[in-house]
């Protein structure tokens, strides 16, 4: 059994990226091969994926400027945001990728989670002379914060991650622009000072990678 609050504890690398959770609650490991989530069978038809430009950015490089942007947006209860800001750092993906995730792309039909995310990226797709998927380890904090959202709101398995709040009820993505408002507005009040955009996600990935 692991608590959110021991969520804290994880090695201080990109890969095992803390995530303070604080909550009183506890929640079965995420990673043990028999951990359900509760979701509801696909119901919706898959829609065309449309492309995102990219814009400049900084890395966030503190590691504790991530914890506090992951606090501010679960103690205000904004878990989809946690969910957005969480997978984009540990996966590194471009948010024309991000934002169409699915929660099958996580989570199998039996409800268990996966164990790598398997991505046809966009911006690869056409350059490549031979087509080839990225699979991406989906470590511990991406499933804790998926089952957290998951207990929040009640979600099938063919919707999208990152649902808009502004669709009225259609279930559509967030657009890059939303994307982009959300971490203009947390960075901005937490005081965190650096060039922000959609970008900056994919940045924070990689600078945490490699240090």
């Amino acid at each position: 059994m692991l608590t959110q609050q021991n969520i804290k504890n994880n090695q201080p690398n990109l890969y095992v990226l803390p995530c303070p959770i604080d909550s009183n609650k506890v929640i079965q490991s995420a990673n043990e091969p028999t951990f359900k989530v509760n979701i509801l069978p696909a119901q919706n038809p898959v829609e065309k994926k449309e492309l995102a430009k990219e814009h400049s950015a900084e890395p966030i490089k503190s590691t504790d400027d991530l914890k506090r942007i992951v606090s501010y947006f679960l103690d205000n209860g904004k878990y989809r945001n946690a969910m957005l800001f969480i997978t984009g750092i540990c996966t590194g993906l471009r948010v024309s990728d991000l934002r169409e995730l699915r929660f099958n792309d996580f989570i199998n039909d039996d409800c268990t989670f996966k164990n790598e995310l398997i991505v046809f990226e966009h911006k690869t797709r056409n350059t490549r002379k031979q087509a080839k998927n990225r699979r991406i380890y989906i470590n511990q904090n991406v499933k804790h914060i998926i089952a957290i959202y998951l207990e929040h709101y009640q979600r099938s398995l063919d919707d999208y991650l990152f649902i808009s709040e502004s669709n009225n009820g259609s279930y559509k993505p967030l657009t890059p622009r939303a994307i982009d408002d959300i971490l203009k507005d947390v960075t901005k009040k937490l005081n965190i000072n650096i060039r922000v955009s959609t970008h900056t996600l994919r940045k924070t990935f990689a600078y945490h990678t490699i240090m």
